[in-house]
């Protein structure tokens, strides 16, 4: 398929691109999904541990709540009542979000503080029944089983809340740290608190502090000094959270003050029996810096939400994102395979069928514009140009075939007119022939009675003397020498007539060759038009093999056919270059010809005035036989003048001799150059219809 397909391994790329794409965005979508999800755990636990502590809080609070009533009043139930409600809304609001939370050990944990909150509340019968005896009857020890339940309520919450302070501490070390704050104030409040109910009942009775309890105070107040010096280091730290300081200077500034108060109070114990300080003062006194101690523990517990929310936020916000950059990454890709489809795969299918249409040679289909000045749109150009040679190609071909075509009528044209003229030729040539053939026999018999008349001349001169005696036989004689010169006046006038026409027939045969001299020519110029288009033909070839080459595997075929046009052009030029030779040497052996055919017209000019010449000379004998005729009565009278006559015929027939063997000589040059035409005219037809 990607051997067969750009486009397809281009989407195809495209597609492994969108996959991979798709595939980390997945990833970094989940990974932001539980990172989202971790922090509303975080959220979800910081908020947990906040509630479990404001539910120990309030829970632990009921004790020295719920004694003090019990000590100064004589009907506690309502305070003890509004002290309940608090600490079961606070516990009940603990468990609500404990039950939020996740995990085995987390459903354990709140299993454990809902079964403490049960016990505890199961224990408050206790605290009924001494609020139910007068003032002086109740016995705070009466209510260990249920301080000891609330205790157990509290270390149950607490247990919860360390567990959920471990998972916050493993998330972010400024959560840890907040955690751990929280952990060492509520050491400081449990520390310092615990001072308070074991202090209570000596300072009820201002009982010196025994030493085993003293033993056990000094522990608490080594406990909360060491929570202290913990929560100290932690925000020693720079950036430590201001609030936090803040709240820390203001415990430690109140619990150091009630710590030296409970220090005098302690040294002032004598064992008088009465109260060393009131119960609400001492719970007072107690419980003043709790406010502030507690308030370290909401401040760092509200700094944990406040980063919880933070890191919530941010992962929401890097979801989003990612969300968002999945879908643009998706946008992006399916953007992609649309500009493949549009820019690469459309416009190629569209080239691809404009080289089928030019493989058909439809050279007349343009290649449709292309809408980017791109590769591809170069390409389009490129096409659309090499479509454009192409007809230009083809046209200069059918106009070349027409060419040939008219080179094919005219050289059969040309043909047949050689034809025609070989006949014509052929038959001028046997006219001629015939005629010297004549002129030769009319030549020798005009020498036959020359040399006749000379004799009988000759003889006449020798029989003068008998002349006069025999008239009759003179007369008889003249009349036969008239007859004999009627007959040669006859024989010059055919022999002149003969050569006048021989002299039309060589003029037309002239014309002939001069038309046959201008056809050459003309084939010359129509040879040269085929040199100059053989020489286009070959230059749009190469031109047309250039852009096949531009078009690179596209134009392999177009370079095929640009190939073999060229090498046709460079057949014709070949043909054209041996037509030319042919039609010089037309040319130059019809040139020959024709130069012939001019001797030979003059030949016979001369043999017409030669004939002219014995015509006059014939006329003169044919005078002079008259003369001969009309003297013959005169004869014996004028012995002397017929003496000259016949000296003068004598002259004459031998004129007459010298003037036939001369028209013989004609006739035969006549003749040979007849032959000499006819082989040229032969030959020179032989190559025309060769060539």
């Amino acid at each position: 398929m990607f051997k067969t397909s750009i486009s397809g391994l281009l989407t195809t790329i495209q597609l492994a691109m969108l996959a991979g794409l798709l595939a980390a965005a997945s990833i970094l979508a989940a990974n932001a999904w539980w990172d989202r999800a971790a922090a509303e755990r975080v959220v979800d636990a910081a908020r947990t541990d906040r509630a479990l502590f404001a539910g120990v809080i309030d829970t632990r609070a009921q004790i020295a709540a719920v004694q003090t009533a019990l000590l100064t009043e004589d009907a506690p139930q309502t305070t003890i009542s509004r002290v309940r409600d608090k600490a079961d809304a606070a516990a009940a609001g603990a468990v609500d979000f404990a039950r939020r939370m996740t995990g085995d050990e987390a459903r354990r944990g709140t299993e454990a503080v809902t079964a403490a909150i049960a016990a505890m509340q199961a224990k408050r019968a206790t605290i009924d029944t001494l609020a139910a005896r007068p003032r002086d009857q109740r016995q705070l020890s009466d209510s260990s089983p249920w301080r000891e339940s609330v205790y157990a309520s509290v270390n149950a919450m607490l247990a919860l809340s360390d567990l959920i302070g471990d998972e916050l501490r493993m998330t972010d070390p400024a959560i840890a740290e907040l955690v751990q704050i929280r952990r060492f104030a509520w050491q400081l409040r449990d520390q310092f608190g615990g001072q308070c109910s074991l202090l209570r009942p000596l300072v009820a009775t201002s009982t010196p502090i025994p030493p085993e309890t003293r033993t056990t105070w000094a522990a608490g107040i080594g406990g909360w000094r060491a929570a202290l010096a913990g929560i100290d280091a932690l925000i020693a730290r720079p950036g430590a959270p201001a609030a936090v300081v803040a709240r820390v200077g203001t415990a430690r500034g109140q619990v150091t003050d009630t710590q030296a108060r409970m220090d005098a109070l302690v040294a002032g114990l004598d064992g008088s029996g009465t109260a060393a300080m009131e119960a609400r003062a001492y719970t007072a006194m107690c419980n003043g810096p709790f406010d502030a101690i507690l308030a370290i523990s909401t401040a760092a517990l509200d700094e944990a939400v406040r980063l919880a929310e933070d890191r919530q936020s941010v992962a929401t916000r890097n979801l989003g994102l990612t969300l968002a950059g999945l879908a643009l990454a998706l946008a992006l890709s399916v953007l992609g395979l649309v500009v493949i489809a549009r820019r690469f795969r459309r416009p190629m299918s569209t080239l691809m069928t404009a080289v089928g249409r030019l493989g058909g040679r439809d050279f007349e289909t343009p290649v449709p514009a292309p809408r980017h000045p791109d590769e591809i749109g170069r390409l389009a150009i490129a096409l659309e140009d090499l479509r454009v040679s192409a007809r230009e190609a083809e046209r200069l071909e059918a106009e070349a075939a027409a060419a040939r075509a008219r080179d094919i009528a005219r050289a059969e044209t040309i043909r047949d007119l050689s034809r025609s003229f070989e006949g014509e030729v052929t038959a001028a040539l046997a006219g001629i022939s015939h005629a010297g053939r004549t002129l030769r026999n009319t030549a020798s018999h005009m020498r036959a009675l020359a040399d006749a008349a000379s004799e009988r001349a000759t003889t006449g001169a020798g029989a003068t003397a008998e002349a006069a005696s025999s008239v009759q036989t003179v007369a008889a004689a003249t009349e036969e020498l008239a007859a004999s010169i009627s007959e040669i006046s006859a024989r010059v006038q055919a022999s002149a007539t003969g050569a006048r026409e021989a002299v039309d027939q060589v003029a037309a045969t002239g014309r002939s060759f001069d038309a046959l001299v201008e056809a050459a020519r003309r084939i010359g110029d129509v040879v040269g038009l085929i040199t100059d288009i053989a020489a286009q033909t070959n230059l749009l070839a190469l031109n047309a093999t250039i852009e096949a080459a531009r078009a690179g595997e596209a134009g392999k075929g177009f370079a095929v056919v640009a190939s073999e046009v060229k090498n046709l052009a460079n057949q014709t030029s070949k043909a054209t270059e041996e037509i030319t030779a042919l039609v010089a040497d037309i040319q130059r052996r019809t040139g020959e010809a024709a130069g012939s055919m001019d001797q030979v017209q003059a030949a016979i000019r001369r043999v017409d005035q030669d004939s002219a010449a014995i015509a006059a000379a014939v006329e003169e004998q044919g005078a002079a036989t008259g003369e001969i005729s009309g003297s013959v009565q005169q004869v014996a009278t004028a012995t002397g003048e017929v003496q000259d006559i016949i000296a003068e015929v004598a002259r004459s027939s031998g004129e007459t001799g010298r003037a036939a063997t001369e028209v013989t000589g004609s006739v035969e040059e006549v003749v040979h150059e007849q032959e000499v035409l006819q082989r040229a005219v032969g030959d020179f037809l032989s190559r025309v219809q060769q060539a």
